[in-house]
């Protein structure tokens, strides 16, 4: 009986030192941008049936099954707390807030070539680096975060007619070009499809790109009101490209949990740009705009999380007590064979 007991509370006190964990995580992630918060799930490690229950009969009446748990609660799992978290304004235009439910796409690389190279985040804290040219005043403007990476976009005309996927049924096309690819060859992930690179300027051809840079809500990159010049010296379209998923739950967190990886858990990828809430069937847009100087808040707070803290604690004491009563307990058996 006393081994049992100190079996479960061992137990549970793993569980709810995980769970403390998690809930520190929350607290620290509370201050970064963007960042999504977790939930603990607990599960019994083994039910145990003393007696089966049965049906009620003409005879008699229904019996109810007794069970107990027998060796405490373990974690079940983690989910992620997705929910939009408080939009403020900055004074930085290329700063981005995503109001709905989609995700910014960054990579490694201006040019992706693998799942590998990309993450996606709500953290929209961007900015434009210049990147000097190998003859005097030329050099090119790229949109990057904090840490360095590139901010992918669309950088050519839009073409609404373009579809993003080979497989999908018309109904589940959220999108207004191609970009990933969802065919999953071997388990593999999907690779990167043509359409989606860093926003990029030619300070040459954009000489203005220094301080007059601003966003609408589609995401739509604009240059003291009007369109930036492309290589070809034409007006160039880019927008900040945005990525769904059919299950994001599946995403993998990265870091301090404002970023993610795709896994093949999570599902078809739906991309697209924000804003296009006319057109049926764009899951991406139709749900999402961009707010241009703004950031989204982390999701958790100190105030949310002081309720569970309180819980957890409560939690770790009643098991610590139960293992404290295991030991009077075989300390009396002890006293009792001597």
């Amino acid at each position: 009986m006393t081994s049992q007991i100190h079996t479960a509370a061992f137990n549970t006190i793993g569980a709810v030192d995980q769970w403390m964990k998690v809930i520190g995580n929350n607290v620290t992630g509370s201050t970064v941008t963007g960042f999504k918060g977790a939930k603990v799930e607990f599960g019994e490690v083994l039910n145990m049936q003393m007696r089966s229950g049965a049906k009620a009969t003409d005879g008699y009446g229904s019996v109810n099954a007794v069970q107990r748990a027998d060796s405490g609660i373990y974690v079940k799992g983690t989910t992620t707390d997705f929910r939009q978290g408080s939009i403020v304004q900055t004074s930085v235009p290329t700063n981005l807030a995503i109001d709905g439910d989609a995700f910014f796409v960054i990579s490694r690389t201006p040019v992706p070539t693998s799942m590998d190279d990309v993450q996606f985040t709500r953290d929209g804290d961007f900015h434009f680096e210049f990147l000097p040219g190998d003859l005097p005043n030329t050099g090119t403007y790229r949109m990057v975060n904090k840490e360095g990476w590139f901010v992918m976009g669309y950088n050519s005309p839009v073409d609404v007619n373009v579809r993003p996927f080979g497989t999908p049924p018309v109904e589940s096309q959220g999108t207004d070009v191609g970009a990933f690819q969802t065919v999953v060859t071997n388990g593999q992930q999907p690779p990167i499809g043509l359409g989606i690179q860093n926003i990029q300027l030619d300070m040459v051809r954009n000489p203005e790109a220094a301080d007059r840079l601003g966003f609408d809500a589609r995401g739509l990159l604009r240059l003291n009101g009007a369109a930036p010049k492309d290589l070809a010296n034409n007006d160039a379209n880019m927008h900040v490209a945005l990525a769904k998923f059919s299950n994001t739950q599946g995403l993998v967190r990265q870091g301090g949990g404002a970023y993610f990886k795709y896994d093949t858990v999570a599902g078809e990828i739906f991309a697209g740009t924000a804003a296009k809430s006319d057109e049926p069937g764009r899951v991406v847009g139709k749900y999402n705009t961009i707010r241009a100087g703004s950031l989204e808040n982390a999701n958790t707070s100190v105030n949310t999380v002081m309720p569970e803290i309180t819980l957890a604690q409560k939690s770790f004491s009643a098991t610590s007590k139960l293992i404290s009563v295991g030991n009077t307990m075989i300390d009396d058996v002890n006293g009792l064979i001597r």
